[in-house]
C-alpha cells in the first residue's frame, strides 16, 4: 500500500497512495530511476551507480547493500532493475556480470558474465526475468541468455548485440535490438521472427 519513485539526485520515496504523503525517503548515491522490486523479502533497488541496495519497506532503512566496480570507459546509458525469484534477488551490473544474492543478508550466491569477447558495452541492462527454474537476461554485447535459476550456468545463448529490452510472453520471448529490430524466440533460443 506504499507508491515508490526514485529521481535524478538520488533519492526514493515512498508515498500513501490515497494522500500522495511522504512516508519516508531514502538518499543513495547515483540517480535512481528504475522502478524497485518489491516482495516479501524486503525492497531491492539499483543505482545508476552499479549498486543494489535492500531497504525495509516499512521504514527506509538500509539492510545491506551491493557493489560492483563500474568499468573504465564507456557504459550503455541506462541499467537494469532488480527482480526477486524464490529465495533470492537478480540483478545486471555495467561490468557484464548478472548476480543472485539472498534478500536477507546480500551473501553473494552466484556471479555469471554475460558479456561476449569485446570488453567495451558489456552492460546487462535488461531486468532479469524467471520462468521455473530459468533466469532470461541479455548484455549489450553478449546476446540473450537462458540460464539456470539455481547456479546461472548458461542454458543456451542466442547472439543479438545490442538488446536493450526483453519481454516474456506465453510461449515466447521478445527482444529490441537496433540492428535486429524485434525478435520473437522460442523458450529455447531458436529465433522465429523478425521484424525491422
Amino acid at each position: 500500500n506504499q507508491v515508490y519513485f526514485g529521481t535524478d539526485d538520488g533519492f526514493l520515496y515512498a508515498l500513501r497512495p490515497d494522500t500522495g504523503a511522504i512516508r519516508w525517503s531514502y538518499r543513495g548515491r547515483g540517480p535512481i530511476d528504475r522502478g524497485p522490486a518489491v516482495g516479501a523479502q524486503g525492497l531491492f533497488l539499483t543505482t545508476a551507480s552499479d549498486r543494489l541496495i535492500a531497504l525495509d519497506p516499512e521504514t527506509g532503512v538500509s539492510r545491506w547493500q551491493y557493489e560492483r566496480e563500474t568499468p573504465e570507459g564507456f557504459t550503455i546509458h541506462g541499467y537494469a532493475s532488480p527482480a526477486l525469484a524464490k529465495d533470492r534477488v537478480l540483478a545486471g551490473f555495467s561490468d557484464g556480470y548478472l548476480v543472485a544474492l539472498q534478500p536477507e543478508n546480500g551473501t553473494l550466491l552466484w556471479a555469471r558474465s554475460l558479456a561476449a569477447a569485446s570488453e567495451q558495452h558489456v552492460d546487462v541492462d535488461t531486468t532479469p526475468i524467471v520462468r521455473g527454474d530459468t533466469l532470461y537476461a541479455a548484455s549489450f554485447s553478449g546476446g540473450i541468455y537462458a540460464l539456470r535459476l539455481k547456479d546461472g550456468e548458461v542454458r543456451w545463448r542466442t547472439a543479438m548485440e545490442g538488446t536493450s529490452s526483453l519481454t516474456l510472453g506465453e510461449s515466447r520471448l521478445y527482444a529490441a535490438a537496433p540492428r535486429s529490430g524485434l525478435v520473437a524466440l522460442s523458450l529455447e533460443g531458436n529465433i522465429l521472427w523478425r521484424q525491422g
